[in-house]
């Protein structure tokens, strides 16, 4: 990942060296410089609430209805999550 950040930063130092009529009218430059372009990216923490099962038999309960209630219990915690975020 770093790897791939460092070239995009090189490329982009790159691209700033071009002439910009060059840069908008070259296929190759024009796709070189989208793929530069910093991308964002959020991180959202999961509250995660264990079932008691899963407190008591920690990962030696595999039964449907337990792995059900871990299923449901992450979405609702995704879910919860999600809708938190800002979208500005």
């Amino acid at each position: 990942m770093q790897e791939s950040q460092n070239l995009k930063s090189l490329l982009a130092y790159a691209l700033s060296r071009i002439d910009s009529s060059q840069k908008q009218t070259d296929p190759q430059l024009i796709e070189a410089a989208a793929f530069a372009q910093p991308k964002n990216f959020r991180v959202v923490g999961i509250d995660y609430e264990r079932s008691q099962c899963e407190a008591h038999f920690k990962d030696s309960q595999f039964g449907k209805t337990a792995i059900d209630e871990h299923w449901a219990n992450g979405r609702h915690a995704a879910e919860t999550a999600l809708s938190q975020i800002d979208t500005a």
